[in-house]
């Protein structure tokens, strides 16, 4: 009888997920179209295993929940988990009362479609979309943010302008802590400027508010280590804006008009046991 030593128990169950994430990443692009493209592999492969990474520690553990962890996580921001804008993904991921991660992906699933039939809209789509397509339109559009008078007021103006629907489902306090997480991530990569660290958040309230850190996003990082090291923050939000629209916005809205809307909703079908 062969035995296996701990540490080649490890190294085939580092091969299977790293087959596994592979394999995933080959099927993003059906799935995910717009939040994939212009992705590297290798960008989508490291965004790929942190979400399958973070996913674990919920107890989410067979292949078919882990995938539909994966894409929750391209569609809503690597950090879903503890985004205030998204409260009942940390709530059904921390329930106690869930025995195993069966049950729990099939509610985290089942609520994520509830929330995208709320606040994704496409105009012309027969079913519900999984890309906020008007949205990514309205960021393209935007102009430089209002002046801040020291309240939410011209924040929640301002974020109902890019995305009206997921403001509209926010709770007074769940916006408040959004952008005071937001801020305090923008302090802490060096920005001070008020209006710098607004057109931060706004980024956060697109992509997800821990978008910085997102492994998706990884040409963010080489810009924002600049902030605080001489690049003025104006500047360095000047080339992060730049960075967005290349990186994100214009290659997911080329995806759009280039296929078919429909293609947007390849599995939203409901998660049953």
């Amino acid at each position: 009888m062969i035995r296996l030593t701990p540490e080649q128990v490890l190294a085939l169950q580092n091969e299977a997920l790293h087959s596994f994430a592979t394999r995933v990443v080959e099927e993003l692009p059906g799935y995910r179209g717009p939040m994939t493209a212009g992705r590297s592999q290798k960008t989508l492969f490291r965004a790929t295993t942190a979400a399958i990474d973070r996913a674990q520690t919920f107890e989410i553990e067979t292949e078919r929940a882990l995938f539909l962890y994966v894409n929750i996580a391209m569609s809503l921001g690597a950090a879903f988990d503890s985004d205030p804008a998204v409260p009942w993904a940390h709530d059904i991921l921390t329930d106690k009362a869930y025995i195993g991660g069966r049950e729990r992906i099939d509610d985290l699933w089942n609520t994520y479609i509830d929330y995208c039939d709320a606040v994704m809209v496409a105009e012309g789509a027969e079913e519900v979309p999984l890309f906020p397509v008007e949205a990514y339109r309205a960021f393209a559009d935007l102009p430089p943010p209002p002046a801040d008078d020291g309240t939410l007021a011209p924040i929640l103006a301002d974020f109902r302008r890019i995305w009206p629907e997921k403001a509209d489902l926010m709770s007074r306090d769940d916006l408040r802590i959004m952008v005071r997480e937001m801020g305090a991530r923008a302090t802490d990569l060096g920005l001070t400027d008020t209006s710098a660290k607004w057109r931060f958040g706004r980024i956060g309230f697109l992509l997800g508010y821990a978008w910085d850190a997102d492994p998706l996003h990884d040409w963010a990082w080489p810009i924002l280590r600049d902030a605080g090291r001489g690049m003025k923050d104006a500047e360095v939000m000047n080339h992060i804006e730049t960075g967005l629209h290349e990186n994100v916005l214009k290659p997911a809205l080329e995806w759009i008009d280039e296929n078919d809307r429909d293609d947007l909703n390849p599995v939203d079908q409901r998660e049953t046991a």
